[in-house]
Protein backbone atom coordinates (compact mmCIF):
# COMPACT_ATOMS: atom_id res chain seq x y z
CA UNK A 1 0.00 0.00 0.00
CA UNK A 2 1.41 3.38 -0.98
CA UNK A 3 -1.61 5.60 -0.34
CA UNK A 4 -5.21 5.57 0.83
CA UNK A 5 -8.24 7.82 0.65
CA UNK A 6 -9.69 9.33 3.82
CA UNK A 7 -13.34 8.32 3.68
CA UNK A 8 -14.59 9.64 7.01
CA UNK A 9 -13.35 11.65 9.99
CA UNK A 10 -15.05 10.50 13.20
CA UNK A 11 -14.02 13.63 15.11
CA UNK A 12 -14.36 17.29 14.17
CA UNK A 13 -11.72 19.97 14.55
CA UNK A 14 -11.65 21.14 18.17
CA UNK A 15 -12.95 17.87 19.64
CA UNK A 16 -11.07 15.87 22.27
CA UNK A 17 -9.65 12.52 21.09
CA UNK A 18 -8.62 9.72 23.44
CA UNK A 19 -5.56 7.59 22.73
CA UNK A 20 -6.61 4.42 20.82
CA UNK A 21 -10.01 5.93 19.93
CA UNK A 22 -10.97 5.49 16.28
CA UNK A 23 -10.19 8.81 14.61
CA UNK A 24 -10.82 8.25 10.91
CA UNK A 25 -11.40 5.66 8.19
CA UNK A 26 -9.11 5.17 5.18
CA UNK A 27 -9.92 3.19 2.06
CA UNK A 28 -7.25 1.32 0.10
CA UNK A 29 -7.59 -0.65 -3.09
CA UNK A 30 -8.42 -3.74 -1.01
CA UNK A 31 -10.25 -2.64 2.17
CA UNK A 32 -11.48 0.11 4.47
CA UNK A 33 -9.51 0.48 7.71
CA UNK A 34 -10.39 2.25 10.97
CA UNK A 35 -7.36 4.16 12.28
CA UNK A 36 -6.87 4.86 15.99
CA UNK A 37 -5.32 7.96 17.52
CA UNK A 38 -1.73 7.41 18.66
CA UNK A 39 -2.10 9.94 21.50
CA UNK A 40 -4.80 11.90 23.33
CA UNK A 41 -5.43 15.55 22.55
CA UNK A 42 -7.64 18.03 20.76
CA UNK A 43 -7.96 17.62 17.00
CA UNK A 44 -6.37 20.97 16.16
CA UNK A 45 -6.09 20.77 12.39
CA UNK A 46 -7.07 18.33 9.64
CA UNK A 47 -4.63 18.48 6.71
CA UNK A 48 -6.29 15.83 4.52
CA UNK A 49 -10.05 16.11 4.23
CA UNK A 50 -12.56 13.38 3.38
CA UNK A 51 -12.32 12.19 -0.21
CA UNK A 52 -8.64 13.07 -0.55
CA UNK A 53 -5.70 10.67 -0.76
CA UNK A 54 -2.73 10.54 1.59
CA UNK A 55 0.57 8.73 1.20
CA UNK A 56 1.79 6.27 3.82
CA UNK A 57 3.64 8.25 6.50
CA UNK A 58 2.13 11.61 5.48
CA UNK A 59 0.93 13.90 8.27
CA UNK A 60 -2.84 14.20 7.92
CA UNK A 61 -3.79 16.00 11.15
CA UNK A 62 -2.43 17.57 14.31
CA UNK A 63 -3.46 16.77 17.87
CA UNK A 64 -2.59 19.24 20.61
CA UNK A 65 -3.19 20.34 24.19
CA UNK A 66 -5.18 23.39 25.13
CA UNK A 67 -4.46 25.23 28.31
Amino acid sequence: MEEGTITRWLKATGEWVEKKETLFEVETDKMTIEVEALDSGFLDEVLVSEGNAASVGQTIAYLGDRV
